[in-house]
């Protein structure tokens, strides 16, 4: 009985992850033309594949961004203090250019995502393809927000998954229902 209980908590806990919005952080500088790139594929593919996908940018020109961008780099373990740095997960990706980086971006936001998210984003994607200007259209606030680095409340609510606190009521109703079934029953 403890063992299934002890179980089904872990697994609940171990749930969360896979039900949290994935963040990713770019840290970057104003003046760079990366930058530049990486922000714009960010806020005009990434947030459509990935509706849930929490954007946090980090100027490194500033002092806070500054010291907070040498932490990302000693954190990734890089030997280079290029920017844009992205942090996704625990996946850093240095630099934007090239036709891989899309593809890096996608891998290290997928790790993060149940089949069903990743079957959501690429019905994203193909919509996309498909009617690019309507479908940026209806993003046009966090495309907004992410190209001139503000966040408006809408984008600062979705930051907050509402889905964590769902899944956590039903990782909750679980481990009672299991605790009903295989609990030990009183003699009579």
């Amino acid at each position: 009985m403890k063992k299934i209980l002890l179980a089904s908590v872990f697994a609940t806990f171990a749930s969360f992850s896979a039900f949290a919005a994935p963040t990713l952080t770019i840290y970057y500088s104003p003046m760079c033309p990366h930058c530049h790139h990486a922000r714009d594929f960010i806020a005009k593919d990434l947030i459509i594949e990935y509706p849930d996908l929490v954007v946090k940018q980090v100027n490194a020109d500033t002092p806070a961004g500054s010291d907070a961008f040498l932490q990302a780099v000693q954190k990734c373990k890089l030997d280079s203090n290029g920017v844009p740095l992205v942090v996704i997960g625990d996946k850093c990706e240095q630099g934007f250019g090239g036709e891989d980086t899309p593809s890096l971006y996608r891998a290290d936001i997928n790790a993060m995502l149940s089949a069903d998210q990743i079957a959501a984003a690429a019905a994203n994607k193909k919509a996309l393809d498909a009617d690019p200007d309507t479908v940026r259209a209806k993003y046009a606030d966090k495309t907004n927000a992410i190209l001139n680095d503000t966040q408006p409340a809408a984008v600062k609510k979705n930051s907050e998954s509402p889905m964590i606190v769902l899944y956590g009521l039903i990782g909750i109703l679980v481990i009672a229902l299991l605790f009903v079934m295989f609990g030990k029953k009183k003699k009579k």
